[in-house]
């Protein structure tokens, strides 16, 4: 095993364009998961389920991206905190907000729109409370409050999370090597576990209120995802590797993948699941084979797209995956909400038809608010910083 200090210190961080596509993939994938086109009986359900781990794969990716770029460039200081955690609110928070915002006051002007009750049984202290957990990004550490808002959006709490501990663990990661981060892995599992067996009061609206809810929704829960991709960029930057001839890793991780969705199909079709988040021997398995089982295929998926010829990395690495991959994030706050409803309602009941208009809208929206605004943010941050280091020079 290499040591720490293997890894390289500032320079360029690397890009691998196959994983920006990938970003899009992922993106339908939970989009599958939300839109069951398998039918609607027991196995349409349970094929449906797996395709959840797009998630999970989005876990997996933002460990190795942050790591692959911050490395031995990031330290926890002032001085690169602040720029940082700037860069990550202006990618995440201006398109979250507003879309937050658009669909609550639909939903408060025209309560027809809210069919999954994400905003309208609350009373008005709860959607005081919604409003204030959901512009915080917080809402995802509560069970109560979960799904509210944009659907989709706890996960967003459990990537912010990540993004507030990435220094520290990039500090220790470079320090000590990867054995570190099992450390990381059995210290935030085990905080997870302390926060439910917190006495009653401090569980108020769901928070941390069941092990089965720590695990699959928050990211004490899910931090071997994330640490899954940090150790595959730490693994990379110790280990330059050129490129493969033949795609083995790229084929040997979409078979683990595929066969991963098929071993938690196979254990909740022998469960009965209890509405809720009670835990029980099968779901724990599930747990396990979705949190830890999948990470290794994601990881070799992710080494292959990166550093061996496929059919599958250059279609992803094309321009038009490259778009859909910077969309993906849009894609992925608007399918499960307000805007599907409406296509659905006033456009077409089809799937694929409202899939199409989805990743185009996303498009739209990437290229005319996202992108620009994110741009100036930054900029604009960057620009003030410049004119602070002139006077101060002065």
């Amino acid at each position: 095993m290499p040591a720490a200090s293997a890894v390289p210190g500032p320079g360029a961080a690397p890009y691998y364009p196959a994983l920006t596509g990938l970003r899009a993939l992922a993106a339908w994938l939970v989009f599958v998961f939300h839109f069951n086109p398998f039918g609607r009986g027991s196995a349409g359900w349970w094929l449906a389920e797996q395709f959840s781990s797009g998630v999970g794969l989005f876990f997996v990716l933002s460990g190795f991206l942050i790591t692959s770029r911050y490395l031995g460039r990031l330290q926890p200081t002032s001085h690169e905190l602040v720029p940082f955690f700037r860069r990550r609110w202006a990618r995440i928070y201006p398109l979250y907000f507003l879309l937050t915002v658009l669909t609550v006051v639909v939903y408060q002007v025209s309560n027809q729109y809210d069919i999954d009750g994400r905003y309208l049984p609350y009373s008005n202290k709860g959607r005081l409370l919604l409003l204030a957990l959901n512009s915080f990004l917080v809402q995802g550490f509560f069970s109560e409050y979960r799904f509210t808002g944009l659907m989709v959006s706890w996960s967003l709490t459990a990537e912010e999370s990540f993004y507030a501990l990435a220094p520290w663990l990039l500090r220790g990661l470079r320090r000590h090597g990867p054995a570190r981060l099992l450390a990381y892995a059995v210290g935030l599992l085990g905080l997870g576990c302390a926060l439910v067996l917190l006495p009653a009061p401090w569980h108020r609206f769901g928070f941390f209120s069941s092990y089965a809810f720590m695990l699959e929704g928050t990211f004490p829960g899910r931090c071997i995802e994330f640490l899954g991709g940090m150790y595959l960029a730490w693994w990379l930057a110790a280990r330059p590797a050129g490129r493969a001839r033949w795609p083995v890793c790229t084929i040997l991780g979409l078979v683990w993948w595929l066969v991963g969705m098929a071993a938690m199909a196979t254990v909740q079709a022998r469960g009965v699941w209890a509405p809720g988040y009670q835990l029980d021997g099968l779901r724990l398995l599930r747990i396990f084979l979705n949190n830890v089982g999948l990470v290794p295929g994601f990881c070799l998926l992710l080494y292959g797209l990166a550093h061996e010829a496929s059919v599958l990395r250059r279609l992803l690495a094309s321009r038009l995956f490259g778009l859909l991959g910077k969309a993906s994030y849009a894609f992925y706050l608007l399918h499960a909400g307000l805007l599907t409803e409406l296509l659905h309602r006033y456009v077409s009941a089809s799937r694929l038809v409202q899939f199409g208009l989805l990743n185009l809208v996303a498009v739209l929206v990437y290229l005319g608010f996202e992108k620009p605004v994110n741009r100036w943010l930054v900029s604009a941050s960057s620009s003030r910083k410049r004119v602070r280091a002139t006077s101060q020079a002065t």
